[in-house]
């Protein structure tokens, strides 16, 4: 199943796989996340953290801006 980012309703609570990053970028390029998981606050993120699906996972934490380019 793919998703793409613009069809996940914020704040989302559970990871989801293989999602489109073109509308997380600033110059609407597609990349593609094996995961995403997206928080809105700092109890968000350790919830995150601490959840069973991500404990072993590599994670990259990336906040707002236009200085990404995927």
């Amino acid at each position: 199943m793919t998703l793409d980012a613009h069809e996940l309703a914020p704040p989302m609570a559970e990871m989801v796989r293989d999602v489109d990053l073109a509308p997380f970028n600033t110059f609407g390029l597609h990349a593609r996340a094996a995961r995403l998981q997206q928080v809105r606050s700092v109890a968000a993120l350790q919830a995150a953290v601490a959840a069973p699906g991500w404990r072993e996972t590599p994670r990259l934490v990336l906040g707002g801006g236009s200085n990404l380019v995927l």
